[in-house]
């Protein structure tokens, strides 16, 4: 994530930030903490562990698609062929797919940052992407990210939610996934192809 990318979502959600870590303050022990614990297994297995990386694509105004990846990974060949295959079949990619935005967690080694900071930088970003109707969540965290629901990853996968109360958004496997499990294409093929049929 480019420093601009970084500053504009660090003060979106009004997190101070440090130009030296000399003489600074560690807010963890001094400040009072926060009622962090899990109220239903999506938020345990959330609470986990709040290091991840999404990579992020928009195709065409009407779709943007989140997929997790390992921590400090970049998209690869085959999973960036894969994707623009399943997009190119239901008519969402004229050409060739775009960079993908790279999306790190945590933004800082610094400050308490929280599930609730993590959503509230995802739902900044999706405000700043104009004309998107459909979003597209590849793999668990990506659910989890966006998730107002008590369901699980597994029960959600090949359903749709609302982001925001107006969005549709699709759950299905990760690239990574889809890649060890070649069977699950044909499940992403057909919730895309629903999804570009609404639009």
């Amino acid at each position: 994530m480019n420093t601009g990318m970084r500053n504009w979502y660090l003060s979106n959600l009004d997190i101070t930030q440090y130009s030296s870590k000399i003489n600074t303050i560690d807010v963890s022990k001094s400040a009072p903490k926060k009622n962090t614990a899990p109220t239903d297994s999506t938020n345990r297995a959330f609470a986990a562990s709040l290091n991840f990386r999404l990579a992020c694509w928009q195709p065409c105004d009407e779709l943007l698609i989140f997929n997790e990846l390992d921590v400090d990974a970049k998209p690869s060949d085959d999973q960036c062929q894969l994707l623009a295959n399943i997009l190119r079949s239901v008519g969402c990619l004229a050409s060739s797919l775009p960079r993908a935005d790279l999306i790190d967690w945590p933004v800082e080694e610094d400050g308490i940052q929280d599930k609730s900071d993590a959503r509230k930088m995802m739902s900044a970003y999706i405000d700043t992407r104009t004309g998107k109707t459909s979003v597209l969540l590849m793999g668990k965290i990506a659910f989890e990210l966006f998730s107002s629901t008590e369901k699980t990853y597994a029960d959600t996968l090949g359903g749709t939610m609302k982001i925001k109360g107006a969005v549709n958004a699709f759950v299905v496997k990760s690239l990574q996934e889809i890649l060890k499990d070649p069977s699950a294409k044909l499940e992403v093929w057909e919730a895309i192809q629903s999804l570009v049929k609404t639009n």
